[in-house]
């Protein structure tokens, strides 16, 4: 297994069916786990028969997205010269929360546009229809548009592969799937291109790499509307901070690196 990953709150779903989980984990020769904390519960749940490595999360070696930075730039240009905030990879029951902070935030920033971009494609619709019945005038990706209107208050991402493109056109990101239980998405893609990181309290799954960046100062978390709005505000105020927390964001990301190397070694070994 590569880049195995076990939460606390996975952990003691499988407690509860020990006999098979023992026996899942045992189908493997070694098992590759992204941090230590990983590392520490998949061999507590497989009883120490299989071996189990902490290398490192892949993600910190994916190559830098050249072209996607590309992209960005040229959809920052149609977008207009006008702060940028991306909400991504949004979950259900999140879009409220994030409709809330955004209207208290244009108090100060009334030039502000919403980057939306829910998690999965089958919301594209619905989420298209909270904006509408938000009142906000909508833009979405699919529909090309040479230039976003000064008036247009959302811009929908209502596309697959282009998250990267997304980061890259943004001034500041927040990680969906953590305002809402669900334990949060990927960081790592807006910490590598130097956008400054906002997350909810609902990091579970991935908690070493959440934690890390918030410690390294490149990324806040917060816990409901108020507080968002509040970070959001903070970041938009002061450029030298974004800066700064986006440059420390990408010397993580850097520092990371090395897992791919691990995995491989790990590989060889257990085939000696």
């Amino acid at each position: 297994m590569v880049n195995g990953r076990l939460s606390e709150r996975s952990l003691k779903r499988y407690q509860r069916v020990l006999g098979f989980a023992k026996t899942m984990l045992e189908a493997f020769t070694a098992i590759a786990a992204q941090s230590e904390g990983d590392a520490m519960r998949l061999r507590q749940l497989g009883g120490g028969k299989v071996r189990v490595d902490a290398v490192g999360n892949l993600k910190h070696d994916q190559p830098y997205p050249d072209e996607q930075v590309l992209a960005g730039r040229a959809l920052r240009r149609v977008m207009g010269n006008r702060p940028i905030w991306i909400a991504a990879s949004t979950r259900e029951g999140e879009e409220e929360p994030i409709f809330e902070a955004f209207d208290r935030v244009r108090e100060r920033f009334p030039n502000l546009l919403l980057l939306l971009v829910p998690r999965h494609p089958e919301r594209f619709n619905q989420v298209a229809k909270l904006c509408a019945d938000r009142g906000y005038r909508l833009v979405r990706r699919t529909e090309a548009v040479s230039e976003v209107a000064a008036d247009v208050d959302v811009f929908l991402g209502d596309t697959l592969g282009e998250l990267s493109t997304f980061y890259a056109a943004a001034d500041l990101a927040f990680i969906g799937g953590s305002l809402a239980p669900l334990g949060g998405h990927n960081a790592l893609e807006a910490a590598v291109l130097s956008v400054p990181v906002v997350i909810g309290p609902n990091y579970f799954n991935a908690t070493e790499v959440t934690e890390a960046l918030i410690a390294a100062n490149a990324a806040y978390c917060v816990d409901n509307a108020e507080s968002l709005a509040e970070r959001v505000n903070a970041l938009l105020d002061d450029a030298s901070l974004r800066e700064k927390m986006g440059a420390s964001g990408r010397a993580f990301v850097k520092e990371g690196r090395g897992a791919l190397g691990r995995v491989l070694e790990l590989i060889r070994s257990s085939l000696r």
